[in-house]
């Protein structure tokens, strides 16, 4: 990655795990960022599990809140931050999504990113193929551990 020279592409979409604890200390997200640009405007990331020890220096680096929205060329990107909340998209996101989804006027495409895999769960067809596009299995993932114990009450029943 550290050869790569990113200057060429019009935008980098970063989905999360940058580093091992990226923002635990100044050092590792300060590499990230000699890397990525992460304060550009260009570079939207929706930061993953290791990168939120301190979400303080991520909105420090990153110049940007957890969660926002961007429009460039006929597109809008809304990325989330599904590390907050259990992985559910509530309260002030919530009302943030919706408020971007409700007055979008121009678009050719609306791209959400984000760093779980949110839309996945409770889809059987979608669930099935989850261990083909992750690096963990349908019960081996934290997001899916939550979700079922509080939309089943208890996993353990």
């Amino acid at each position: 990655m550290e050869q790569i020279n990113f200057e060429k592409y019009e935008m980098l979409w970063l989905g999360g795990d940058l580093a091992q604890l990226t923002s635990e200390d100044d050092a590792t997200i300060n590499h990230v960022d000699s890397i990525f640009n992460l304060s550009s405007r260009s570079t939207l990331w929706s930061i993953g599990n290791p990168d939120y020890t301190n979400t303080g220096r991520v909105v420090n680096s990153n110049k940007k809140p957890l969660y926002y929205s961007t429009h460039k060329n006929g597109i809008t990107i809304v990325v989330l931050d599904t590390q907050d909340s259990l992985s559910n998209i509530i309260g002030a996101q919530r009302d943030f999504l919706f408020g971007v989804l409700d007055t979008i006027q121009e678009s050719s495409h609306l791209v959400v990113l984000h760093y779980k895999l949110i839309w996945m769960y409770n889809q059987i067809d979608l669930e099935l193929i989850i261990s083909s596009v992750s690096n963990a299995e349908l019960a081996d993932c934290f997001f899916v551990l939550i979700q079922t114990i509080s939309t089943q009450k208890s996993i353990l029943d």
